[in-house]
């Protein structure tokens, strides 16, 4: 009778220990699943207006860098369906914000196929807040005014290299018979191969892959 009564109560003890264990798994999942509740709840009333009007008065400054920053809150990738949900219904332009903000900061550094990389994404029937620089901003070639600017740039280097003695293509050997042997060399690996530069008084020599590709005084 002592082992029957032994065995009953462990029984019943393990019984408790298990009934105990989903008891607190299932408190501590539905305290987590409340704070992540209270943490949508603030996204959506707190966080995601600020950000928005932010974003906004940043671009009204021309802060374009700072307005991309803050419309970056405004792209649903990696975010769940409550947050992706309020945002397409509440802020649907803000994603095209984010992309007019990176394409005006692009526009300003003169790197014009980001510029059209970045409109490119932007719908034609866009109607939202700066929309009508927005679609004219469209209407540019953006693709002619890269190559111009590549070409101009071609040229002001050729130019330079034949004032200095020195060919756009032009071998290391042809640069040390013309300026001599360099005071330093600086390398730099790089996807497109091997980037060189050598130092001298007067400027600097630049190499990609053992051919003179700039010149700079």
């Amino acid at each position: 009778m002592e082992i029957k009564r032994w065995y009953i109560v462990n029984r019943y003890f393990w019984v408790a220990i298990a009934i105990l264990i989903i008891f607190i798994t299932g408190s501590c999942s539905f305290m987590a699943m409340k704070q992540h509740e209270k943490e949508e709840r603030i996204m959506m009333v707190e966080v995601l207006p600020s950000r928005y009007d932010k974003g906004l008065n940043e671009l009204k400054k021309m802060n374009y860098e700072e307005a991309a920053q803050q419309f970056l809150a405004f792209k649903t990738d990696g975010k769940n369906k409550v947050i992706s949900d309020f945002i397409n219904n509440s802020y649907p332009n803000g994603k095209f914000l984010y992309d007019y903000s990176h394409a005006k900061n692009y526009d300003r550094k003169s790197d014009f196929s980001m510029v059209k990389s970045y409109l490119k994404t932007i719908p034609d029937t866009y109607s939202g807040e700066f929309a009508d620089d927005i679609a004219k901003m469209k209407k540019v070639d953006w693709s002619k005014k890269e190559s111009d600017r590549l070409n101009n740039k071609k040229e002001m280097a050729q130019a330079l290299a034949d004032n200095q003695g020195i060919n756009i293509g032009a071998n290391k050997r042809s640069v040390i018979n013309e300026w001599g042997n360099p005071t330093k060399i600086n390398k730099t690996e790089t996807v497109n191969g091997v980037r060189e530069q050598w130092v001298y008084d007067k400027g600097y020599v630049y190499f990609t892959n053992g051919e003179v590709d700039a010149i700079q005084n």
